[in-house]
């Protein structure tokens, strides 16, 4: 849904209590929409070239030998070794 008919939508929505949702309630509904996840934290990469760049979850594991499988090509999401870091603030 494109973001001005969501908006749009979101204006015609009704509160419980008073009828109508309050700005600061649309506000709020439209940045939940947004929200990250927090059970796992991502880095941003980039090829040195520049030719590609991109988010990945930060692995406690990575680059440990006997537990990381990036040196043999293989990617983190199938290793059965991955421990993602939580995001904390």
């Amino acid at each position: 849904m494109h973001i001005s008919a969501f908006m749009l939508k979101i204006s015609h929505m009704k509160n419980e209590n008073t009828g109508v949702l309050t700005n600061q309630q649309k506000i709020e509904i439209f940045k939940n929409l947004f929200r990250g996840r927090e059970d796992i934290f991502a880095v941003r990469w980039q090829k040195a070239d520049g030719s590609a760049s991109g988010y990945t979850p930060v692995c406690l594991n990575e680059w440990k030998q006997g537990f990381c499988n990036k040196l043999h090509r293989k990617k983190c999401k199938d290793c059965a070794h991955k421990a993602y870091a939580q995001f904390d603030t």
